[in-house]
């Protein structure tokens, strides 16, 4: 059982809508809206939990509230004992409000329009930010391979700029495929998720790219449809999806900088990158060395003379709070992808690993991408109300 948001002013229910969806809009152009107005953003989280809380009129904490609760404590604790505190300084306020939006936003179900509300917003963000990219991208930090929109100098981090691009191609191909919509809106799809994917190439992310092959599988195999997860549709799917990459790959090499392409496809290079296998082994060093508790919140940053971030959110969650941290905080997404089949709604699963998927390549434990992609699939995953119209088609 979960609370339910109940409030009966509708301009209320308005506001509450408008709130998390400019939160969500402000999440994709953070880096560029900052330039004008400051670092106000970093504060803004707390207004919107504020704002939401007040209106609660009953709430429901869950074992996975405890599970990231646990998984936090373990880390602050930590704090103690870990040698170099540069990490905690840099991410402790953004990993309190990333905590507690997490629990504010999932203690309610929330009901369908709500949900498209936030569908809508991303989809809008995401081919807003998408198509400003085909048109004001440069280089960043001089790297010409690695090209992202640029606004009166403010850059965003090409993989960040991916991974937010990701999610919304990923709710773009569920919708194409899991859903009857008719022509006109299915070649609308189809036209932001080329315009999407091609901004997604520009950045040159090869960790954005793989986590993009890895869902379109996971679309083209799973269907919702019927009482079987894989059907007879998931050998049409797996042809159409086939092709789509297949036109997206052309496409790809004709229009992309040759630089850029052999970036994302010189799948050699992939080991090398950031120098990233030397980091991840002095990483793995620390857990080795403490794998039930971990080293500590940032243990890592100064590690034999290391100063630079694990590139692996993985990694630095397992170095961080060690076998007990790893699990607290990963129970709960392995509940969501279960329950997620289970009841036959791939669309929390898909919004799950848009936001996990690129996070095995960078540090992204107070990253806006990462925790928006958990906390909307949980909101997802909450909605009876979804279920509710599944069980009456089946039956």
């Amino acid at each position: 059982m979960i609370g339910i948001l109940q409030v009966e002013n509708k301009k209320v229910n308005l506001a509450l809508r408008l709130i998390f969806c400019f939160y969500l809009l402000y999440s994709f152009f953070e880096a560029y809206i900052n330039i004008i107005f400051g670092g106000f953003g970093r504060y803004i989280i707390f207004v919107v939990i504020i704002c939401f809380l007040f209106s609660y009129k009953e709430i429901v904490i869950r074992w996975y509230h405890v599970c990231i609760i646990l998984w936090f404590f373990l880390k602050f604790v930590s704090i103690f004992w870990v040698s170099n505190n540069y990490i905690v300084q840099s991410h402790f306020l953004s990993q309190i409000g990333m905590v507690l939006f997490f629990i504010t936003m999932t203690v309610v179900e929330f009901n369908n329009q709500f949900i498209k509300s936030i569908l809508i917003t991303i989809l809008f963000s995401s081919s807003i930010l998408a198509t400003l990219c085909l048109f004001f991208s440069q280089s960043y930090k001089g790297v010409e391979a690695r090209q992202v929109l640029t606004i009166r100098g403010a850059q965003m981090d090409p993989n960040n700029q991916a991974a937010f691009l990701l999610i919304g191609v990923t709710v773009l191909l569920y919708l194409l495929f899991n859903k009857n919509s008719n022509i006109q809106y299915s070649i609308l799809y189809i036209l932001l998720s080329i315009i999407i994917i091609y901004a997604m190439f520009l950045t040159g992310s090869r960790g954005g790219i793989i986590s993009l092959i890895i869902i379109i599988i996971v679309i083209a195999l799973l269907n919702e449809k019927g009482n079987n997860l894989i059907t007879k549709k998931t050998v049409l799917n797996t042809i159409l999806v086939s092709i789509f990459a297949g036109g997206i790959y052309l496409i790809a090499k004709q229009l992309l900088r040759e630089d850029i392409f052999k970036r994302i496809f010189n799948f050699a290079s992939y080991s090398g990158g950031s120098n990233r296998i030397y980091i991840w082994s002095n990483t793995l060093q620390i857990i080795v060395n403490n794998p039930l508790f971990g080293g500590g919140w940032g243990a890592y940053w100064g590690y034999n003379d290391n100063y630079t971030v694990v590139h692996n959110t993985f990694l630095s969650i397992l170095e961080d709070g060690g076998i007990l941290g790893f699990v607290l905080f990963f129970l709960p997404h392995i509940y969501l992808c279960i329950s997620s089949l289970n009841r036959r709604y791939i669309l929390p699963l898909l919004v799950l690993i848009s936001g996990l998927l690129p996070s095995f390549f960078i540090d992204s434990i107070n990253k806006r991408f990462f925790w928006n992609a958990i906390i909307i699939a949980f909101i997802l995953i909450n909605n009876k109300a979804h279920y509710d119209q599944i069980d009456k088609v089946k039956n």
